[in-house]
């Protein structure tokens, strides 16, 4: 005997975005009884002519392509992808402020630790030769005018504080960078010349900073060593 399926004419998951449409799902007359071939036809059709994804999901699962748990899991993070989309500028706004500034408490920190032991994703991981191939031609990418200014404007407002600081020179103090490394640096700025604008910028950035020690002496000694000449 063949088994027979309940297709649904409004669909479950039309439910998701008209919870208030509740009523019309559960109308005996949005009930029809079909065949698996029927059904999975059914569905593929919707998919094919409207496109909706979850019609594909449907299919797929009922042609056995993906089992029950897969189309379970699919259907979720396509629901959480809809909703992210959904979301507005001024509910992310909200979301960002409410969050920012938010520090865990010595608790959280320490579980957070436990929980990251022995992962060893922070090492690195080794690129295959086809997907350095492929992420090579990003060297080339240069960030828009519009991304550039949100950025600076970003990191223009950030403070770093003296805990930070200390932290940082902590580190840095005695690093020491290879021949190798500075060759490198020194190839890859070899033939760059700053343009017009940021020339002028970085002359009025340092116009009325007073020099150092170190840059007076350096000064010191090449004016001495003219006049020798």
């Amino acid at each position: 005997m063949t088994k027979r399926h309940i297709h649904h004419l409004f669909p479950h998951y039309a439910l998701k975005s008209n919870p208030t449409l509740r009523w019309l799902y559960d109308l005996p007359e949005n009930k029809v009884v079909v065949t698996l071939e029927e059904h999975l036809n059914i569905h593929k059709t919707m998919w094919l002519f409207h496109g909706c994804l979850e019609d594909k999901i449907a299919w797929q699962m009922l042609s056995g392509h993906i089992g029950l748990k897969e189309a379970s899991i699919e259907m979720k993070a396509l629901h959480a992808l809809r909703t992210k989309e959904a979301m507005t500028l001024e509910v992310r706004a909200k979301m960002s402020a409410s969050l920012k500034g938010r520090k865990f408490t010595p608790e959280t920190r320490l579980k957070i630790s436990r929980a990251l032991l022995g992962n060893t994703n922070p090492l690195g991981t080794r690129h295959s030769s086809e997907t350095r191939a492929k992420m090579g031609p990003r060297k080339d990418y240069r960030a828009t005018v519009e991304t550039r200014a949100k950025v600076s404007a970003a990191n223009r407002a950030r403070v770093v504080s003296d805990e930070t600081r200390a932290k940082i020179r902590a580190i840095m103090t005695g690093r020491v960078v290879s021949i190798e490394t500075r060759d490198i640096i020194s190839a890859s700025n070899r033939g760059k010349r700053h343009s017009t604008t940021t020339r002028a910028k970085m002359s009025a950035k340092k116009m009325g900073r007073p020099w150092s020690a170190a840059r007076r002496l350096a000064e010191d000694v090449r004016i001495s060593a003219e006049g020798v000449l």
